[in-house]
């Protein structure tokens, strides 16, 4: 789903979008309902839908980051770039280097969150970022947003 929904930003880069099936009883939605004991858990779907909705926000700008695998923004405040990158490889790490050197200015930190096997949306340890570049390793089969400040944000 998370490549459906990085394919989608980056092709369409829609001003609003949403998940048509948030509740339901089986396995698609991101909310599961037990109709006979009235419950509810939150499903690894409904993490790696946050990776999203909680950092892009209303207004945000697409940009063009190449590559497939990764969508980026900036908020519509201008202060935040938001990058989400996934590794839907089962068993394997993937290594990034991201360059920032088109940004201005840009902050020394990046805020790391992640949706994994085992992880619902865990904050990480921030990155460090120097020379206007971080890098990093993807987990395999993650998800992993990074929230960098610019403009001074």
């Amino acid at each position: 789903m998370a490549e459906r929904i990085i394919l989608d930003l980056r092709e369409m880069q829609p001003v609003a979008w949403l998940d048509w099936q948030v509740v339901d009883g089986g396995v698609w939605g991101s909310i599961h309902v037990n109709q006979t004991r009235e419950t509810f858990t939150f499903t690894r779907r409904f993490y790696m839908h946050r990776n999203f909705s909680n950092f892009i926000t209303p207004g945000a700008v697409f940009i063009d980051i190449g590559n497939n695998a990764m969508v980026a923004a900036v908020n519509s405040s201008g202060k935040s770039l938001i990058i989400i990158a996934l590794n839907a490889a089962p068993s394997r790490e993937e290594e990034y280097t991201f360059d920032l050197s088109s940004f201005t200015r840009i902050g020394t930190l990046a805020s790391v969150y992640r949706t994994s096997k085992t992880e619902d949306l865990a904050k990480q340890t921030d990155i460090s970022i120097s020379g206007k570049r971080f890098h990093t390793t993807l987990p395999a089969y993650s998800i992993t947003t990074f929230v960098v400040p610019i403009n001074g944000g």
